[in-house]
């Protein structure tokens, strides 16, 4: 067997292409496997924790972001530390051939862009969705999601712009498709009920436009067309939506707008880092709303939240109760014989 020199570069190199690669480079193909499956955990636990339906806090965030990365660095320098260990007596295996490292690289490479099946990262570069986001936040994007249900009403979706397809917006779906929509003096009605959204809009004009001359102010009435939806900014006197360009195909919608990771205005906005940008999909008991029920008011982070927090809390506590049961239980198999499998 041949033997070649280990260059220390090289492993760190193979490492940030493809962590655990540099390890199989040296010689370690196991602890090199070992690294790439901690890494995918890592990164599967900070997605979980980024798309929590109740909404990660910010400390949450940062550690959920930090053990990826933790795992991706140590992974770099375990493997220089490894091949300037092994020196020029490394004696060469039958794996290391420069064309499986390539192969490796590039399988890490479509497994890179397949990620974006799952989730996506987007920077706010308007104010239009104030103030729900806001200028120099990065958000979270769900692309599953609705490969599997249909958008309801009060979602924040991301789609694709009907006057340039090549770029991205963000709104909140205001009417469902047979909706009968309407805004008369800023105010919307959907089917005739008025849109209960002071909750989450802003407006920051208090004049009123005439509807013959713009449409921001005044509208329809309009029936949304089958299979789109009817959009709005949250900012709804400074945002470009339905009421200037018309309806959003289904097909249009890319995603839902799930999680801030980060935001950044003059300082860091550390109390929005980790939000949930919303919680109005949900009904009465938790059922989704069809699209001809009255529609709902985003409950952002109040009392839907606390609840269910709080229910979480109690799951947390009665498990830790049990746990601390569990010792006794065995001892008590023990001096009378497990009540399935007899004495021990």
């Amino acid at each position: 067997m041949s033997t070649a020199t280990r260059k220390p570069w090289v492993a760190g190199l193979l490492s940030f292409l493809a962590p655990g690669l540099g390890h199989l480079y040296a010689g370690r193909p196991m602890k090199g496997m070992l690294i790439c499956a901690s890494l995918l955990i890592t990164m599967t636990v900070f997605a979980a924790i980024a798309m929590a339906p109740l909404g990660p806090s910010p400390f949450n965030m940062i550690v959920g972001f930090a053990m990826p990365f933790s795992v991706f660095v140590f992974s770099i320098i375990s493997a220089v530390r490894l091949a300037r260990n092994q020196g020029a007596s490394y004696q060469l295996k039958a794996y290391n051939k420069w064309y499986l490292y390539l192969g490796i690289v590039l399988i890490m490479a479509c497994a890179l862009e397949g990620r974006e099946f799952l989730m996506k990262a987007y920077k706010m570069q308007a104010g239009s969705m104030a103030p729900t986001l806001l200028v120099g936040e990065h958000i979270l994007v769900d692309k599953l999601t609705y490969r599997f249900t249909s958008p309801v009403r009060g979602d924040v979706v991301v789609f694709k712009y009907p006057e340039d397809e090549t770029k991205k917006f963000v709104k909140r779906i205001i009417g469902m498709p047979g909706d009968n929509i309407e805004i008369r003096d800023k105010i919307v009605y959907v089917n005739e009920h008025k849109l209960p959204d002071d909750a989450y809009t802003q407006r920051v004009d208090p004049g009123i436009i005439d509807g013959r001359m713009n449409p921001r102010d005044n509208l329809g009435p309009m029936v949304v067309p089958a299979h789109s939806f009817f959009v709005l900014g949250d900012n709804r006197d400074q945002s470009l939506d339905s009421r200037f360009w018309g309806f959003v195909h289904r097909s249009k919608i890319t995603g839902r707008a799930r999680t801030i990771y980060w935001s950044l205005g003059e300082s860091p906005r550390w109390e929005r880092i980790g939000q949930i940008i919303q919680l109005s999909t949900l009904g009465p008991g938790g059922r989704r709303r069809s699209g001809n029920q009255h529609p709902p008011v985003p409950t952002g982070y109040g009392k839907g939240m606390a609840r269910h927090r709080l229910w979480w809390c109690a799951w947390a506590i009665r498990t830790a109760r049990l746990c601390r049961q569990l010792p006794g239980r065995k001892n008590q198999y023990r001096r009378h014989g497990h009540p399935h499998h007899g004495a021990g």
